[in-house]
């Protein structure tokens, strides 16, 4: 009924706020073309590349987090919490997930605008995912998140990848961009 619906929102949303948090500070400025090496968590089914380099830190609520040393706004953060539904569908509808995001952005104090800029829906070999692209402008400049969100294992992944466009959060580059792109399709949850 609406009260789970309104639970699962409510969870969903701080997952979301969970992920924007930890992504907050670490990336990596691949400006030759960066090199990937390989994390995987046994303990909740998942495995994600990072950029060489990029260095491991802890975060409240991050499974596992990776921050660029040469800009520490760029990161690559995976969050896990347990999940009462078994896909995503169940949470509602991409658009819907975009939405929360934006709102959990929104409502942060130094935030002047939030927009999604792409989703995408697709198949992993353990269920649906989520591919959500936004950007925020803050107070200190204007940023890019990835999110990944799929539910599998009784769990709820969520992959986020911040990197800085300008101002305080730093440049970006085609070499970044394109270790972004190697970094997310490189996410995969592992089968109980």
């Amino acid at each position: 009924g609406g009260e789970t619906v309104g639970r699962r929102s409510a969870v969903l949303g701080a997952l979301f706020l969970g992920a924007l948090a930890a992504s907050a500070p670490k990336a990596y400025a691949a400006a030759s073309g960066a090199d990937l090496e390989q994390y995987t968590d046994a303990a909740d089914r998942y495995s994600v590349a990072f950029p060489s380099g990029w260095g491991k830190s802890t975060k409240s609520g991050a499974s596992v987090l990776y921050t660029d040393p040469a800009q520490k706004f760029n990161t690559v953060g995976v969050i896990v919490v347990p999940a009462r539904i078994q896909k995503i569908e169940q949470f509602g509808t991409i658009d819907f997930a975009a939405t929360k995001l934006l709102a959990a952005e929104k409502a942060k104090p130094i935030t002047q605008a939030s927009s999604v800029l792409s989703t995408r829906t697709f198949d992993m070999p353990t269920g649906t995912a989520y591919e959500i692209e936004y950007e925020v402008t803050t107070d200190y400049g204007t940023k890019t998140n990835m999110a990944i969100v799929t539910v599998a294992n009784g769990k709820l992944y969520n992959l986020n990848v911040q990197y800085g466009q300008n101002g305080y959060y730093g440049e970006t580059s085609p070499e970044l961009i394109a270790t972004i792109k190697k970094v997310l399709s490189s996410f995969t949850i592992l089968p109980v």
